[in-house]
Order: structure tokens, then sequence, then C-alpha cells
């Protein structure tokens, strides 16, 4: 995989790290190409800026490479947002399907809520969904083998 990053304008964001209001920040295009035979054959691109106080990087969302450098005076707040892995995406994706495994389920969903927690989009979402569903499950059969014993 190769990797090529140009250079952008200045924005003004809020820090979905930091907290710090419309501040300055650095913006990049991130231009990953998977190689096949020493060739480029499919580019992943992705548009990141780096604020100015924290020094951390966020991904921008929901905006092409043109617009931002068409655009570099207006506030960046509401596409500016945490980078969730894809792992986390996948395991927050597939999360209501080990919900309904007792005790395993109810450790992933947590440990998941906790990876996504500020997050604040989708997998977040799920992840809670997944722990609500396997706290109910790990509940209904904790209750049933305190129960079940107690009836013989």
């Amino acid at each position: 995989m190769q990797r090529d990053i140009k250079d952008g304008p200045q924005v003004q964001m809020t820090c979905p790290y930091c907290g710090a209001q419309e501040v300055p920040a650095k913006t990049y295009l991130y231009e990953d190409w998977i190689t096949s035979l020493f060739l480029r054959v499919i580019p992943m691109r992705s548009i990141w800026c780096q604020c100015s106080e924290c020094s951390k990087q966020a991904i921008i969302k929901r905006m092409s490479w043109s617009e931002v450098c068409s655009t570099p005076d207006e506030s960046y707040t509401g596409v500016v947002h945490r980078y969730q892995s894809g792992i986390v995406r996948v395991l927050a994706a597939i999360s209501p399907v080990f919900s309904i495994i007792p005790f395993v389920g109810l450790v992933v969903a947590a440990s998941l809520t906790l990876a996504t927690w500020r997050a604040g989009s989708w997998p977040r979402a799920i992840s809670l969904v997944a722990l609500v569903l396997s706290c109910a499950t790990t509940a209904i059969v904790a209750v049933s083998l305190v129960i079940a014993p107690a009836g013989n």
C-alpha cells in the first residue's frame, strides 16, 4: 500500500478531541493506494484536519476535497469527527449477534460501548443497543441458573 499526502487550506473547526471552539486547523488529503505488482490499482481517499490546540487529527466526512479547497473560510464544525477504526465499526455492526450469548455478549458489548462512547455515530448507537440486549440475555440466564437448582 502506498500513501500520498496533499496539503490543503487552513480551516476553522471545533475539535472533537479537546473541544476547542473555532480553532484553525490544517487540512490534508490522504490518498492510500492498494497496489498489485507495484501498480497502483485502487485509491482510497480521506480528508483529515489537524487541530492547532491539541495537534490531534480528525476526519472530515460528507465533503469532497474540492469543496474543502474551495471553501476554506467556512466553519467545519458539523463535518469533523473522531475517527473510528474499521475493526471497531465491524465489531459494532455484529455486536447485536454477540448479545444473544450470555456473559460473552455482555463483555463484547460493554467493551464496544466504551470504545465508541465519544464518537456519537452509528457504532455507538448499535453498541448501546447490543449492551441493553446482552444485559437482558445475561440477566435471564443468571436468574434461570439461580432458580433451577432451587427447584430440584
